[in-house]
């Protein structure tokens, strides 16, 4: 039982200094933050991540149309395959 209690002391004992710890490392928080509307917009721009996925779908997109633009040829006994954009 004393054992018991001396692992609990222990463990508050930790909490309690990790706490403090952790405490003094947080910066203190000042009031609000004024930002101009361009860099709300930039701030929105960056962490929209709708748009970011969006973006990479008209990367793709791009791909597939230059893929599709390619005009592709077996090079014979090497068994390469040869990719030329078409003439337009």
């Amino acid at each position: 039982m004393r054992a018991r209690h001396v692992r609990l002391l222990a463990l508050a004992a930790v909490v309690c200094i990790s706490s403090a710890a952790f405490a003094q490392t947080t910066p203190p928080t000042s009031g609000p933050v004024k930002i101009t509307l361009d860099d709300a917009i930039q701030m929105a721009l960056q962490h929209n991540h709708n748009l970011l996925a969006q973006r990479t779908v008209v990367q793709q997109n791009q791909a597939e149309e230059i893929t599709a633009n390619l005009r592709c040829s077996s090079a014979g006994a090497s068994g390469s395959i040869v990719c030329k954009r078409r003439a337009t």
